[in-house]
């Protein structure tokens, strides 16, 4: 965004929100750690994410409406633990604001860049199915089952139990079969059919087996994998990596959503099997 955030330290929103500091930039937000003072509830700590209330430029507002709907709805009726829960949203000045639950840990993708080596497939593996049972929740979601459209390891974290925890619904969107969307997504992760507007479950699992790719080599798989007829080759990368893992990033991203896996749930049951 071309904004730079504005909230400093101990600015203190709808009268109960107090600013601890800021933690990161997402795609169309700003992200701060805040303290809930109400007097009624016991002091927590939260995370608040700033969304510009309204933009000049029309086809943006629109993009910024649709992102923070999507997520507050995502959210607010979501139960599962590995979602973060949502507690509150509201509008003050030019900014609209979504507080939901602080998951205490560390991104896929810090534990990446801070790696040595390789991460083992044995600690990846665990990872792998905890996200894919966050996918297999949203995919069945009542009453609209949800696609994710942006899995990577910067959305997921991991926290000190070794729980994975599925964030970043910001371009997150209810799934209607046979229904044109937008174009979204993140380069080496977005299955290709996102990039048409026809996304579906099987882009999300797409998603993750580039995801799986990258934690396992250390490098994004290249935007032109996979090619039709070719496998997803991550033991040329990491030749530690099991055939059975490299057999199932590749079903995973397959160029056919019809050839992935039927279902986070199938996917579930293959990274099981590696045991």
């Amino acid at each position: 965004m071309e904004v730079s955030h504005a909230l400093t330290e101990r600015t203190v929103l709808a009268g109960r929100y107090r600013i601890e500091r800021h933690l990161a930039v997402g795609d169309v937000s700003f992200i701060y750690l805040a303290r809930d003072m109400k007097p009624a509830l016991p002091a927590r700590v939260l995370v608040l994410k700033q969304y510009p209330a309204s933009s000049t430029d029309l086809l943006q507002h629109g993009m910024l409406v649709r992102s923070f709907e999507h997520e507050a709805d995502i959210l607010a009726t979501s139960s599962r633990l590995s979602i973060p829960q949502f507690f509150d949203y509201f509008t003050e000045g030019d900014w609209t604001y979504i507080a939901m639950q602080f998951v205490d840990g560390t991104d896929l993708k810090s534990l990446l860049e801070d790696a040595k080596g390789f991460l083992p497939e044995e600690q990846v593996a665990p990872w792998a199915i905890g996200i894919c049972d966050s996918l297999q929740y949203i995919h069945v979601h009542k009453p609209h089952p949800i696609l994710h459209r942006d899995v990577k390891p910067e959305h997921v974290i991991l926290d000190p139990a070794g729980r994975t925890h599925l964030v970043g619904f910001a371009i997150a969107c209810r799934y209607q079969p046979g229904q044109k969307g937008t174009a979204l997504g993140t380069s080496a992760y977005a299955a290709p059919e996102q990039y048409e507007g026809t996304a579906g479950p099987k882009s999300d699992i797409d998603a993750l087996g580039a995801t799986l790719y990258h934690l396992l080599t250390g490098q994004p798989p290249s935007p032109t994998l996979p090619v039709s007829g070719s496998e997803v080759a991550a033991r040329m990368v990491n030749p530690v990596v099991s055939m059975s893992m490299e057999a199932i990033i590749s079903k995973a991203m397959r160029l056919n959503p019809d050839d992935r896996f039927e279902s986070a749930k199938k996917m579930k049951a293959a990274l099981i099997g590696l045991g």
